[in-house]
């Protein structure tokens, strides 16, 4: 709060509440009223966002957090996100702290493609007031859905992560102005670990039989991993890539009519979603409901703490499943 010339600040809510305007020539008055004011600038000081000691990166979930860190070998610079794990990434709105910190950033790294519907405004705002964006759709192969819009959900699939590894690379390096090539270390671990998670993701579903590997979702989060790993998407409860859009209990029948054609053996929900629809697709079909970690990292200890837990920890419960 900016404190004029006189040193006197009388809060908005003050002068609306009292009748009349207190008299400058009062000191006890005054006192009162200046330590007032220090106390709520003392207040909202608490939600400005301290300048950190070096550069900071700032990724709007937590998912891209944890791959970026991974490229930011070293403690080059400080990683952060602003979508709190558990919470869906498409429904966030930022609070002015969030903002805050976005603009501070030597660069933003977003999803793109509506993940963060919530965000979306405030990203093209920090980007037009000159904070590098680096938007992670923009670097892969995309999936159109039925409805024609780009799937999100693009860090299911770990070969189309790879691939947008050395542009990411890159960018950091411009961004924090390291040279180019800093990086190659980082990057080249980075790569091998995620080949290594390739191949033992790949592994697990090796001995599921085709006829068997039929996903039944909530909405449309596993067309990716699906692409890479050979399942079949039967339908979902929601055909729509966000979490936000609702159910048809039309089309709940006639989803539960395909899941019986199918043969397939379970609904996959994402943690955290409500069951309820899930449970009556059961229901009506014989299925199992399995809950996944798609948009938000899990809780320590969930095996689903980092993104490549993440992947290992859906695939097993969806081999599991569909044995």
């Amino acid at each position: 709060m900016a404190i004029p010339e006189s040193g006197v600040v009388e809060p908005e809510r003050d002068r609306r509440d009292r009748p009349h305007r207190t008299r400058p020539g009062r000191p006890g008055v005054l006192i009162l009223v200046v330590a007032f004011s220090v106390l709520v600038g003392a207040c909202a000081d608490s939600t400005v966002v301290p300048a950190a000691e070096g550069p900071t990166i700032v990724a709007t979930t937590g998912i891209w957090a944890d791959v970026t860190g991974q490229l930011v070998c070293g403690g080059r610079a400080e990683v952060t996100q602003v979508i709190p794990d558990g919470a869906d990434p498409h429904g966030y709105e930022p609070s002015l702290a969030d903002r805050g910190r976005l603009d501070h950033a030597a660069l933003v790294v977003a999803n793109g493609a509506g993940l963060e519907e919530g965000l979306i405004d405030t990203i093209d705002a920090v980007a037009a007031d000159g904070t590098p964006v680096l938007t992670m759709t923009d670097l892969v192969d995309t999936i159109t859905d039925g409805d024609g819009t780009v799937n999100p959900h693009i860090w299911m699939d770990p070969v189309r992560v790879s691939r947008a590894l050395a542009p990411m690379a890159a960018r950091i390096e411009e961004a924090l102005s390291l040279a180019p090539g800093e990086l190659a270390g980082c990057l080249e671990d980075t790569v091998s670990r995620v080949s290594a998670l390739d191949s033992d993701l790949s592994d697990l579903v090796a001995g599921l039989p085709p006829e068997r590997r039929l996903l039944i979702t909530d909405h449309d989060d596993l067309r990716y991993l699906a692409d890479r790993y050979d399942f079949t998407i039967v339908g979902s409860l929601v055909p729509s890539s966000s979490s936000l859009a609702g159910v048809d209990p039309r089309h709940l029948e006639e989803l539960a009519g395909e899941a019986r054609r199918s043969g397939a053996r379970a609904v996959f929900i994402e943690v955290g979603e409500s069951r309820a629809d899930a449970e009556s697709l059961a229901d009506r079909a014989g299925l199992r409901v399995v809950e996944l970690y798609i948009g938000s990292l899990g809780p320590e200890g969930s095996g689903a703490d980092t993104w490549e837990g993440l992947l290992r920890t859906d695939m097993a419960a969806i081999v599991e499943a569909l044995r």
